[in-house]
């Protein structure tokens, strides 16, 4: 879920700064999400818990409300709400960029 009103006010409502905005949030947050499943995978809770902390920060910049309410619970509660929440996560950052692409119309070129 994307809180529309931070995303306008962040990028002013601009089609190009959108764009460019939802591509880097998307790069990020493929690489923290890959960096998120092996930390799982090698049961490493510190990175684990560092990765949720920036990704709490950076989805909820964005307002991707829903993603960063999930990753502060993975700061805070570390490897088990990790594990617990990693789909759901994903899914909620990707609903998140696919509202970031409603709001911006592809900008011709």
């Amino acid at each position: 879920m994307l809180d529309r009103a931070v995303f306008e006010e962040l990028t002013g409502g601009d089609p190009e700064v959108s764009r460019e905005l939802t591509d880097l949030f998307r790069e990020d947050a493929g690489e923290l999400l890959d960096g998120l499943a092996k930390a799982i995978e090698a049961a490493d809770d510190e990175t684990v818990r560092r990765i949720g902390h920036t990704m709490k920060s950076s989805t909820g910049s964005m307002g991707a409300t829903a993603a960063s309410t999930l990753a502060k619970d993975i700061e805070r509660e570390g490897m088990a709400k990790a594990v617990a929440t990693f789909e759901e996560l994903k899914t909620s950052v990707q609903v998140a960029i696919d509202d970031m692409e409603a709001c911006c119309p592809v900008v011709g070129i």
